[in-house]
């Protein structure tokens, strides 16, 4: 099995800087898993984009909102730094 590959418009092969072509970052090489065309995929919490299949990108996407969830950037509403002497960020002294 051969790694989705990333088309352009004209449906032509799109090469990166070293002339190999875009591939599904979690294809292993081989496109293992992969479904659905290769496109860059953005991730929210680090605004970077990577090449992915569809079915890894949706992946991956639902990977970066459970873990937004778990650690929100901002303090919930039911946090207190009084119960364990913690804080929720550095500027907190």
């Amino acid at each position: 099995m051969t790694a989705p590959v990333m088309l352009d418009e004209d449906g032509k092969i799109v090469y990166d800087e070293y002339g190999d072509p875009v591939a599904c970052l979690d294809g292993h090489g081989n496109g293992e898993g992969c479904s659905g065309p290769v496109e860059w995929w953005m991730t929210p919490s680090t605004w970077k984009s990577w090449p992915r299949c569809t079915k890894h990108g949706e992946r991956r996407m639902e990977q970066d909102e459970q873990t937004r969830q778990r650690y929100p950037t901002m303090e919930p509403s039911d946090f207190d730094p009084s119960y364990a002497g913690e804080r929720w960020n550095d500027d907190d002294v």
